[in-house]
């Protein structure tokens, strides 16, 4: 980092192009390893590249690893950095940088500065990173490509929900719009991950206990699984008892929630599409969610208030 400080970028060059060999020290350095299909010595020794420059400058923009510092690397640094250095430079590894670290202005800029031909390592690293703008931007930007390698696609996604429960309104959301290209060996891995982790009450490694909203994740898991049951006919069963379970766990949850605002902010609260917990409810006619007393104590509330309801069901509905 103290080379780039001095923008001596003679002694850039003169390293990249004599392939001066660099230290492998961390877990970030095996991924741009990967990143430059290069090669570790049994000295964990590996041929620097311009790829490495840019990940310092990507991964040190501020003076201290909390983002509260002072800027040092600012992305027209990087940029005219990059410009300078453009010999050197591949593009897609750089994509790849961005993505890995979650930069999604500098990602974008250079798919399209450079009309970058889509990788499906893109979309893998990005869903590694949790990086889930950047996701759902090649998602739909990439369709066509992305399906050709569904399997790589599907693999990443869904064992993304083995690794860590967070971000899970995201995971669901892509899981619904990804539903078309899913084949019955994801769909058979991804209930045996719901099992486990839906049936896991610890507060470690149940899927619900890292969401901020639970509740609008319940509905949507729900929602996802009655889906999944349609579209793969005998796996409906294992769909049937997961969704069971994911209904008493909104009953429940319900239930244990005694402070009417809260709730109501929670029932609220909406998804991706612009849908709250008793619109999803209400459009797959779950009645136990909607008659729970609490439920429709809050329902009452809003009809009768001035709460502000725009996008909900009760833009559409009379009085219940």
């Amino acid at each position: 980092m103290e080379l780039l400080k001095t923008n001596d970028d003679d002694m850039i060059q003169h390293m990249v192009k004599n392939e001066i060999m660099l230290h492998i020290v961390a877990d970030i350095s095996y991924k741009l390893v990967k990143i430059k299909g290069a090669q570790v010595n049994h000295n964990q020794h590996t041929p620097v590249q311009l790829v490495d420059f840019i990940s310092v400058l990507v991964m040190n923009k501020r003076e201290d690893q909390f983002g509260t510092g002072e800027v040092i690397f600012p992305n027209n640094h990087i940029v005219k950095f990059m410009d300078t250095h453009k010999e050197f430079l591949a593009p897609n590894q750089a994509v790849k940088i961005f993505i890995l670290s979650r930069k999604f202005r500098l990602a974008l800029q250079y798919l399209a500065e450079y009309n970058v031909d889509f990788e499906i390592d893109f979309f893998t690293f990005a869903i590694e990173a949790n990086a889930y703008e950047i996701v759902f931007y090649l998602r739909y930007r990439f369709e066509e490509q992305l399906f050709k390698h569904a399997i790589k696609a599907l693999d990443s996604h869904v064992s993304s929900y083995q690794l860590t429960p967070k971000f899970l309104k995201a995971k669901i959301t892509l899981s619904k719009s990804m539903l078309p290209i899913f084949n019955f060996n994801a769909v058979k891995q991804f209930l045996a991950i719901m099992e486990f982790k839906i049936w896991d009450h610890t507060l470690e490694n149940n899927i619900f206990s890292h969401t901020a909203n639970p509740l609008l994740c319940m509905c949507l898991l729900y929602e996802l699984l009655f889906l999944i049951s349609k579209k793969f006919f005998s796996l409906s069963y294992t769909c049937t008892q997961l969704m069971d379970q994911v209904k008493q766990m909104i009953i429940q949850y319900i239930e244990a929630v005694d402070e009417e605002n809260f709730l109501t902010e929670v029932m609220l609260e909406k998804d991706y599409s612009g849908r709250d917990s008793l619109q999803i409810a209400v459009e797959l006619e779950v009645i136990d969610l909607i008659q729970a007393p609490k439920v429709e104590a809050v329902i009452k509330r809003l009809w009768n208030s001035d709460f502000d309801t725009s996008g909900s069901f009760f833009e559409m509905s009379t009085a219940f």
